[in-house]
């Protein structure tokens, strides 16, 4: 096996997730530095979800039957490799929420009203008026999203449920107005 050095790596992630995105009409993608090699680009949008310790905590022992101690130390496993991932290629703070769209306190949010959140922001990114935002409310529902906002919702509900559960961290990106 040949070890594949640091620019060779970075220049291979950069061309998949770019080729990726240049392909898609909607896409989510997970970590991978994805807000760093996708921040020029107009239609992207970029989340961090945060939570408190004890709440993520709480989350990985449910969702993964572990022990207060074995979840702590998965998360900081987790953190830590993320962090330091972000910081080798990237040379910046993954945590820094000028790197991000929007930055949600996952604490008081449930899975549904996180990813709500977040595809109701879509259409709002490059829109200067506001005048056109969908309702957002628990009885607005679906009211106002496209076909293809609605299919992200879905696709985001997943991730931010898997994702929320264990480590409080995301990151989505969606090419919504593609023609």
């Amino acid at each position: 096996e040949i070890p594949l050095d640091d620019t060779k790596y970075l220049s291979g992630l950069q061309h998949v997730i770019t080729e990726m995105a240049k392909g898609s009409r909607s896409i989510v993608i997970r970590g991978r530095g994805g807000q760093f090699i996708l921040k020029d680009f107009p239609d992207a949008f970029h989340v961090l979800t945060v939570a408190p310790l004890s709440v993520r905590v709480a989350r990985v022992m449910a969702e993964m039957k572990l022990t207060e101690r074995a979840a702590r130390e998965e998360i900081k496993r987790y953190d830590n490799g993320s962090r330091e991932f972000v910081k080798r290629y990237f040379r910046a703070d993954i945590l820094d929420p000028a790197h991000y769209d929007l930055v949600l306190n996952t604490h008081h949010l449930s899975v549904e009203a996180s990813a709500s959140i977040v595809v109701h922001a879509l259409p709002l990114k490059n829109d200067r008026t506001v005048t056109n935002a969908p309702a957002i409310g628990r009885r607005s529902g679906q009211v106002g999203l496209t076909r293809e906002h609605q299919d992200i919702l879905s696709i985001s509900r997943s991730i931010v449920s898997r994702r929320f559960r264990d480590t409080g961290m995301a990151v989505f990106i969606s090419w919504a107005k593609r023609e």
